[in-house]
């Protein structure tokens, strides 16, 4: 890349191509000759500040100048800036406070009345909407589908996800009864398993394991009997309680082909063997309900709990973290985990992100995590 030597003293900066050195005024880039400070960014943009509250930057081969005169900053020189590990840019100023600088172009967009809930291997991207109806995006050509009962499915839809081989499903109810539902394409294909109750919701646990059977847990109901449908191809199974418990937030597997259930308790299955779980301190002192479960990708298995903050599997070790470690919150509502390796974990006040050494509190900014449910945090492709 390009060198750049600043003499600020002459009001000039001096750029060597490979080749030659070109020197360049600072006034002909806008404000004063005034500079004082120099630094690049990651994305090779590079940032000039100096008196005035001028900031300039050189990017993509052009020149833009920020005049920050109206704005309510510092009067002094800025004289040192600062890249955080958050991508932003820190300007620093004699004598005064530090003002933080967002230079990124990238903005949040609002879907008014839709929850992400996954993408498919085709790129696009599923949501629920308000009315009871799923809808699909098609980024590529910004078109957006609708289905509903007259596409076949379920009038109740809760939850959507995807299957390792591409496939993707519905769970909710329909006629009071929880039901499932395979997308073919263009319509929905319904499922109704009345032996794990009236209902699949949000919070109720879902889980491929690594066979590809699915286990879906059902909605309590106080006149129909609840529990756990296991779906190996079209051959469907039930599990009551007291194998498991009666409601279940979460269902993952560990490491080890371990399966486990958590919501007012915690049970595992290891194939053969139906059991409750205390065969470690940290489970034995665990009197909590487990809201989340989740199995990342190199198998790790997580709970989140309701007070006790979330609890890592390795496959050997058990770990504990709650705000003493860096967590926004002890009340787990969900995890989820990006392509980067790192776990996002939505509480009760606010979102943090732990990067398998050490945790960011509040990832994002605390007005995105409010009123946060299942499935608060979610990633595409892109």
């Amino acid at each position: 890349g390009d060198i750049w030597v600043g003499y600020f003293g002459s009001g000039k900066i001096n750029r060597f191509d490979g080749q030659r050195w070109t020197p360049l005024q600072l006034r002909s880039m806008g404000g004063s000759d005034d500079g004082t400070a120099l630094i690049a960014t990651q994305d090779g943009a590079l940032w000039i500040g100096g008196g005035g509250r001028a900031l300039k930057s050189y990017r993509n081969g052009k020149w833009y100048f920020y005049d920050t005169s109206s704005l309510s900053l510092p009067t002094t020189r800025i004289f040192d800036m600062l890249i955080s590990t958050d991508k932003a840019l820190w300007l620093v100023y004699r004598g005064q406070e530090a003002v933080r600088f967002d230079y990124s172009e990238d903005r949040w967009s609002t879907f008014e009345g839709l929850h992400f809930q996954c993408e498919t291997s085709d790129g696009m991207q599923w949501f629920l909407s308000k009315d009871d109806g799923i809808v699909r995006r098609d980024p590529s050509r910004q078109t957006w589908t609708r289905y509903d009962t007259e596409d076949g499915l379920m009038d109740k839809p809760n939850q959507l996800f995807m299957t390792r081989t591409g496939t993707l499903w519905a769970a909710g109810s329909h006629n009071d009864v929880a039901t499932i539902a395979l997308f073919t394409g263009q319509t929905w294909a319904l499922q109704k398993h009345p032996q794990i109750g009236k209902d699949i919701d949000i919070r109720s646990g879902v889980c491929e394991s690594e066979n590809g059977t699915l286990w879906i847990a059902g909605r309590r109901s106080d006149d129909l009997q609840v529990g756990v449908l296991k779906l190996t191809g079209q051959t469907a199974e039930y599990i009551s309680p007291p194998k498991v418990t009666t409601i279940i937030y979460g269902i993952g597997q560990s490491s080890d082909g371990t399966l486990w259930f958590g919501g007012e308790s915690l049970s595992h299955y290891d194939g053969k063997t139906w059991a409750s779980s205390s065969k470690s301190p940290e489970l034995s002192n665990l009197q909590d309900w487990i809201d989340a479960i989740y199995t990342t990708s190199d198998r790790n298995l997580w709970l989140g709990t309701r007070s006790y903050g979330a609890i890592q599997y390795d496959g050997n070790t058990w770990t504990r973290y709650d705000t003493r470690q860096g967590l926004a919150d002890s009340r787990i509502i969900d995890i989820f985990q990006t392509t980067d390796g790192s776990i996002w974990i939505s509480t009760d006040n606010g979102i943090s992100r732990f990067d398998g050494q050490t945790w960011l509190t509040q990832a994002l900014h605390p007005d995105l995590a409010k009123e946060i449910q299942k499935k608060g945090v979610g990633q595409t492709q892109d």
